[in-house]
């Protein structure tokens, strides 16, 4: 009787555990996706926009090629970070799935 005991609390202990480790999965993943989401919906288009115009200011010679290569830096660096955080949900999502996630 013991040993039944034992394993009820066991069993229930491990159910508490999975349940908070999926909850802090899916508040990390909704959040890195909607960290995301901005990023492609509004930083993305602003830094390319910010990009052609540097180059086509460069080009007639308005801005120097510091300030086209600055520009270009903080573009790459925002698809970095792009990268990221799709490297993070994925890898968010692979934690939901080992938990017994479906598809």
């Amino acid at each position: 009787m013991a040993q039944v005991n034992s394993l009820k609390y066991q069993r229930e202990r491990e159910l508490i555990n999975t349940r908070s480790q999926y909850e802090a999965i899916r508040e990390r993943y909704n959040t890195l996706r909607r960290e995301f989401e901005k990023t492609e919906r509004e930083l993305l288009p602003k830094a390319q926009e910010e990009l052609s115009l540097a180059i086509k200011s460069y080009k007639l010679r308005t801005i120097t090629l510091l300030e086209l290569s600055d520009t270009k830096r903080r573009y790459l660096e925002l698809l970095k970070y792009r990268a990221e955080l799709l490297m993070k949900a994925h890898e968010e999502f692979s934690k939901y799935l080992s938990l017994g996630g479906k598809l």
